[in-house]
Formats: structure tokens, C-alpha cells, sequence
């Protein structure tokens, strides 16, 4: 702060302070307006200045850096203790240079950088800044509360003195609150090489000739802001031999993707996701083979998928959905290429929900990176490829859901035994139960996976969702089933499954859902399953089961729903029962209903339903 004994009005007009009002008024950019105002930023650090006993001895030079760096101080909060990190500012002992994130050039003391980097700053940025041209080099202050100051004639926010500082290098003002427009005056920064100021709420259109022929910038971001129109063509011309990371994300962008973005050939990050683009993707970005992230999601495009964007072998990062995001999205059509195993760095491939069709390639096995492959909710035929299971030991998640395959499962996908998700269930639909579904045998409107379940699943001891609901599946539900100790949702509902219900699954204790329902099995009910005390959600409904319900599911405290009902059980619904409808039991239905019921509710409210 600024110490006590420093005046903050101008004193008696002095000879000194007359030589520096002088001084200030020639190299101010208002001409020295607000040096008038005396409670302003400007006035108190003129006054600062003059009053320091070393004031005599310094240059000129000297005499508006420092001035400069006080009103920097004084217009961004500083003297109010806001700044987390401001020791030695204004302090008359020390050097400007030796203040905190002041950074000069040793030969000369000018300020090459200031690095103020989520410091506390808030107010308005002071165009004074540009008495600094001599020598700054980088500034950086990123993460504040800056504001652009208002041009008093136009009433506009104006920060276009910031293209005087043509020694710049790195310009980082993002995630501020500069507003208005991006002026043309920045194309005086012939020395660029970085360009932060997303996340501003800067509005209006990419001036493109303002970021042409800079030989040196290598990074450019926008993101975050409200810029409209198109991408401008002068982007061609955006240091094609030096630009590695152009972000655009989250504006308001419309038109299509230019494919003379194609010709920007060292590009490695490549961000166009959150606007309003449309059309197709043009193939031409696929001469950009040094890209590692490209993200093109939460946008409006309806295209193939381009071949040549499978020769970006070097990238990590692609997305072309967003499945966080319920607004507007891409919808891809066309067929998976055999080149998508190119992509050896991909980590995630997120293709849900588009309109793609055709066999997935075999060919897919090559992306050996993959933690997470979705294709689900498209219209993919044919069988799936058992190379699947050559993919990285590291996949977490596999769905292809809600496709229209066929064909037996692998049973190679055994080996992706770091699976916590495998998902191949048939057409999504929203009722997961309790006697709403389709009956048994009816030909389903997805997926229609036949034959059994593959003993080899059992092997995927980290899974925790494993869904194969509503296909044509066969045979006994296997006992190696019991194996998967970490499953919390286990949905084996609407297929041919034929058999006992192994006991086996009294050892997943972390089970939360249990979907059986609509399917062939016979048998009693295992008492064991009450050894399930995490269970919420429990359905074996519409299937030939026999016996009593046994009593033993009472001691399920957590159990939610319960639906045992259209089987062919028999005796009185447990007492066990019939008190946790007092607790979490919303639903228990079973065949109560009828002249002559097959299973006897003992109490009132007991059975919240019942089927005859």
C-alpha cells in the first residue's frame, strides 16, 4: 500500500512537479486528461513519484516506467491490499525492478515482464501501460478482474492501445472481463508469438488481417468469448509455418469449417467446438498431421466422416460429440473406415448418438491407447469384430448399445479385463422392468445378439456395469458370473436365458441393480440373493420361477423395487417383506391379483401391485 507520509493530492505546484506534469502530458495517450482529476490513479502517482527524495537522479525514462507501474498499481486495486502478491510496489527504497513480478533487463532496467497471474487485480486496465513499449515483452494477467477502460467519445470499451506495445511477445489477459471488440490495432504486434484473451466477453467478429503474416505467433485463443460471424479467410494466412494452437471454442461461429484451414500446416491444437458451425467437415484437415487434440463437438454439423481425418496418427485428443452437452450437436453419418486403427494415441473415441452405419471395422483393434470406445446409439450392423478384444489393457468403457448388430458375442472380450463398463444391450428404452417391457421372444428394434453368454466374462473381476438387456440370448446365465465382486448393475432382462438363477450371485455384494426379467428361468428364487445388501432395484419378473419368495430378501434394508411378478410362485409374501414397504420398498409386485391368488399379500399395502 501506499506508505502514509506520500500525499495523495498534488502538492503546491513546484518546480519539479511542473517538469514532470510536462513530461507526462507529451507521453500519456490521453495527452495527460485524467493527470487533472486529482483523486484519479494518475494525479496520486504523479505526486508518488515526485515526491520520492531519489526522484531528481532519475532519466526520464526511468521517471514514466516507474510512473506507468504506479498507475497500474493504483488502477487495479493494489493500494487497497486486493494483490496476493505486491511486495516492494511503491515502496521509494526499492527499484521498480526489484518489485514483485516486475521483471527487467539487467543491462538497462527496462521492463521486459510483468507477470501478475490470478493476483487479486481488479478495475480498469490503464492505456499508461503503453509508456512501457520500450522494453515489455510479456504481460501476463491472466485470471483477473481486468476491464477495458471506455473510449469517452464513442461510449465503446477500448483496449486497442495494447497494439502500441510492439515489443510484446506474449499477450495473456485471459479469463478477465475486457468486453468489446478485437481491434485491428493489434496487427501492430509484429513480434507476437502468443495471443491469450478468451474467457473476456470480447463481442463482434474476427478482424482476420489482424493475426495475418505474423512470422512468429505460434498460439492464438479466443476462446470463451461472444464472437460471431464466420471464420474469416485471411485465417489462411494465420503464420501457416508458425501457428500451433488456434482455439476458437465456445463463441458464436456459424458458416462451415474453411478449408483453407487445411493449409495451416505446424498446427497441433485445433479448437472450433462450441459454436454454430455447420455443413461438412472439409477433408482437407486432414493434411494437418501434426494435430494432437482437435475438437469439433457442440456444433451443427451433419457429414460423413471425412477418410483423411483418420491420417492424424498423432492425435490424443478428438472429439466430435459431447455427450454432457443436451443442446444442439454434430450428427455424423457415412461408415467407420479401416484407417481409424491408424489413431495409436487416441485415448477416447466418442461416437454416440450419431447416424453411422455399416460393420465396425476390425481394422479398429490398432487404436491401442483406448480407455474409452462409445459407439452406441447408431445404426452399426453386422457382427462385432472379436479383435475387440486386442484393444488396451487401459479400456474402462465399451458400449455399443443401441445399435442394430447381430452375430454372438466374443468371447475375446474377456481379455479387457480393466473394463468397468460393457454395454451391448438393444434399443434404449427408458422402462428398465416391472412388467412394461416386450414379451419374451419378440423380435427386438436393436440389437440382436444370439447365442450364450460367454463364460469368459467372468474374467472382468473390475467391471462395474455390464448390461446385455433386450437380445436374443440363450442358455444358462453362467455361474462364472459370480466372479464379478465389483459389478454394481448386472441387466440380463429380455432375452431367452434358460435355466436356474445360480446362486453363485449372492457374491456380487456391491450390486445394486439385478435385471433378470423376461427371460425362460425356472427354479426357485435363491435365498442366498438376500446376502445382496446393497441391492435397490430387483427384477425377475415374467419369467417361470417357483416356489415361495424367500424370506431371506427381507434383509435387503435398501431394496427399492421389487418385481417377482408373472412367474408361477407361490405361498405368502414374507412378513420380512411386507415391513420394508414401511422403509425404501416403494414397489413389490407379485401375483396377488385374481379370484385365487397364487402369491398371498398378508397384510394391507404389503404388495403395491399385483398381477393376475
Amino acid at each position: 500500500p501506499i506508505p502514509s507520509s506520500i500525499p495523495t493530492v498534488p502538492p503546491t505546484p513546484s518546480a519539479a512537479y511542473a517538469e514532470l506534469l510536462e513530461l507526462l502530458t507529451a507521453n500519456s495517450p490521453d495527452g495527460g486528461l485524467a493527470l487533472a482529476r486529482p483523486s484519479s490513479p494518475q494525479s496520486i502517482a504523479a505526486t508518488w513519484l515526485v515526491s520520492n527524495p531519489l526522484y531528481p537522479t532519475y532519466s526520464s525514462e526511468r521517471k514514466l516506467r516507474r510512473y506507468a507501474l504506479a498507475v497500474l498499481y493504483l488502477s487495479l486495486d493494489g493500494s487497497n491490499g486486493s494483490w496476493s502478491s505486491d511486495a516492494g510496489w511503491l515502496d521509494d527504497r526499492d527499484s521498480e525492478c526489484d518489485w514483485a513480478e516486475v521483471y527487467c533487463d539487467d543491462e538497462n532496467g527496462r521492463v521486459i515482464k510483468l507477470d501478475l497471474y490470478d493476483n487479486g487485480l481488479s478495475g480498469t486496465l490503464p492505456s499508461e501501460l503503453v509508456l512501457l513499449r520500450d522494453g515489455l515483452e510479456e504481460l501476463i494477467l491472466y485470471s483477473n478482474d481486468v476491464r477495458s477502460p471506455v473510449d469517452d467519445t464513442t461510449g465503446e470499451k477500448d483496449w486497442s492501445f495494447l497494439g502500441a506495445l510492439t515489443r510484446l511477445r506474449v499477450l495473456d489477459l485471459d479469463e478477465n472481463a475486457l468486453g468489446g471488440t478485437i481491434h485491428t490495432e493489434l496487427g501492430k504486434l509484429v513480434n507476437i508469438e502468443k495471443i491469450y484473451l478468451g474467457n473476456n466477453g470480447i463481442t463482434g467478429t474476427i478482424p482476420g488481417g489482424v493475426f495475418a503474416r505474423k512470422a512468429k505467433l505460434k498460439l492464438l485463443r479466443l476462446e470463451g468469448n461472444e464472437l460471431r460471424g464466420t471464420i474469416p479467410p485471411e485465417a489462411a494466412q494465420w503464420s501457416p509455418g508458425t501457428l500451433e494452437t488456434l482455439r476458437l471454442s465456445d463463441n458464436d461461429l456459424g458458416g462451415r469449417v474453411p478449408v483453407w484451414l487445411g493449409a495451416l500446416g505446424v498446427l497441433k491444437d485445433l479448437r472450433l467446438d462450441g459454436n454454430e458451425l455447420s455443413g461438412y467437415l472439409p477433408k482437407e484437415l486432414g493434411a494437418l498431421t501434426g494435430l494432437t487434440t482437435l475438437r469439433l463437438d457442440r456444433n451443427k454439423f451433419t457429414t460423413d466422416l471425412p477418410s483423411e481425418l483418420f491420417n492424424l496418427v498423432s492425435l490424443t485428443d478428438l472429439r466430435l460429440y459431447d455427450p454432457d452437452d443436451d443442446g444442439e450437436r454434430n450428427v455424423l453419418t457415412g461408415t467407420l473406415p479401416p484407417a481409424i486403427g491408424q489413431l495409436k494415441n487416441l485415448t477416447e473415441l466418442l461416437l454416440q448418438r450419431q447416424r453411422l452405419t455399416g460393420p465396425i471395422p476390425s481394422e479398429i483393434s490398432g487404436m491401442t491407447s483406448l480407455e474409452e470406445l462409445r459407439l452406441d446409439d447408431n445404426m452399426f450392423e453386422g457382427t462385432v469384430p472379436s479383435s475387440l478384444g486386442d484393444l488396451s489393457s487401459e479400456l474402462r468403457i465399451l458400449r455399443l448399445d443401441g445399435n442394430t448388430m447381430n452375430g454372438t458375442i466374443p468371447t475375446e472380450l474377456g481379455r479387457l479385463t480393466e473394463l468397468r463398463v460393457l454395454r451391448m444391450d438393444g434399443p434404449d428404452n427408458e422402462d428398465d422392468g416391472g412388467g412394461e417391457g416386450e414379451e419374451a421372444g419378440e423380435p427386438n428394434e436393436g440389437n440382436s445378439f444370439v447365442g450364450t453368454i460367454p463364460t469368459e466374462l467372468g474374467n472382468l473381476t473390475n467391471i462395474i456395469e455390464l448390461r446385455l438387456t433386450e437380445n436374443e440370448l440363450t442358455g444358462v446365465i453362467p455361474t462364472e458370473l459370480g466372479n464379478l465382486v465389483n459389478v454394481a448393475d448386472l441387466r440380463l432382462g429380455v432375452n431367452r436365458l434358460t435355466g436356474f438363477i445360480p446362486s453363485e450371485l449372492s457374491r456380487l455384494t456391491e450390486l445394486v441393480d439385478l435385471d433378470l426379467y423376461y427371460n425362460f428361468l425356472t427354479g426357485k428364487i435363491p435365498r442366498q440373493l438376500g446376502r445382496l445388501t446393497q441391492l435397490e432395484d430387483l427384477y425377475l419378473d415374467a419369467n417361470y420361477l417357483t416356489g415361495p419368495v424367500p424370506g431371506d430378501l427381507g434383509s435387503i434394508e435398501t431394496l427399492n423395487e421389487l418385481y417377482v411378478g408373472s412367474n408361477d410362485l407361490t405361498g405368502t409374501m414374507p412378513a420380512s417383506l411386507c415391513h420394508l414397504r414401511a422403509k425404501n420398498l416403494v414397489d413389490l409386485v407379485s401375483d396377488c391379483g385374481g379370484d385365487v391368488p397364487e402369491v398371498v399379500c398378508p397384510v394391507p399395502g404389503c404388495c403395491s401391485e399385483c398381477d393376475e
